[in-house]
């Protein structure tokens, strides 16, 4: 069995615990990348993570995509994930998902071992149970995309590594980083003497109109404990549990 510290530790150095950073037209100083090494080991909701482990994740992905888009690195010089294989479950379809998680471990030196529900028989002929048990023996992660949250649970659960939750139709934590981290480099440089994103995101509203699902669920989960405001507005047949 592998410890989790395998997979998450590498990737907690990758980035130092404070960088200058020259995108946007402003300086920022990342300072809560050094609470990435406290994460939970497997990251199902957003839920189960403190402000600043949410802040540290999306700084660390500001400082990944300001090395990729603005400085054409193709590959992270440490390549904290070289030698490890990434397996990808993706029971429901992506186009940005997949090649979005196969592109990123691979910029991290890894090897993303996409695997969709015509490859592997997840909870069909075998209990999620045993596909957990079998694929995290062969993998040293593992990004499911599934349907019920019960499944990326019993994943997380019978998995010997850290599990990712791609999707599920309770929660969505990597799309609502991304939309985090869209909204500090939005708003960042309307604030340049912010010094985290936590103070770029204090008295920012975001409304939500339409219907009640994962997406709304992560994003309350996530968004109030970060200091942004929400208003919610849904069908009265389909309120927020």
């Amino acid at each position: 069995l592998r410890p989790f510290r395998t997979l998450w530790q590498p990737l907690a150095r990758a980035v130092p615990t404070a960088v200058s950073a020259e995108g946007s037209g402003s300086s920022r100083r990342y300072t809560h990348v050094g609470s990435l090494r406290g994460l939970p080991r497997d990251m199902v909701s957003l839920g189960d993570y403190s402000a600043e482990q949410i802040v540290g994740l999306v700084e660390s992905a500001a400082e990944f995509k300001r090395k990729t888009k603005e400085q054409g690195q193709a590959f992270h010089p440490d390549q904290p994930l070289r030698g490890k294989t990434v397996g990808l479950l993706f029971s429901k379809r992506s186009t940005r998902t997949r090649v979005a998680s196969e592109t990123a471990v691979a910029y991290l030196g890894g090897h993303p071992l996409f695997l969709g529900k015509d490859d592997i028989q997840l909870g069909v002929n075998e209990s999620l149970r045993d596909s957990a048990q079998v694929i995290s023996s062969m993998v040293d992660g593992i990004f499911a995309r599934v349907g019920p949250h019960s499944d990326i649970t019993a994943m997380a659960e019978h998995s010997s590594v850290p599990v990712v939750n791609a999707l599920c139709d309770e929660n969505h934590p990597t799309q609502i980083l991304a939309d985090l981290l869209t909204i500090w480099e939005v708003f960042g440089p309307r604030k340049p003497a912010a010094q985290s994103p936590l103070d770029v995101f204090r008295g920012l509203r975001v409304a939500w109109v339409g219907d009640s699902n994962n997406i709304v669920y992560e994003m309350l989960a996530a968004l109030p404990k970060c200091g942004l405001s929400m208003s919610v507005c849904t069908p009265e047949k389909y309120p927020i549990p």
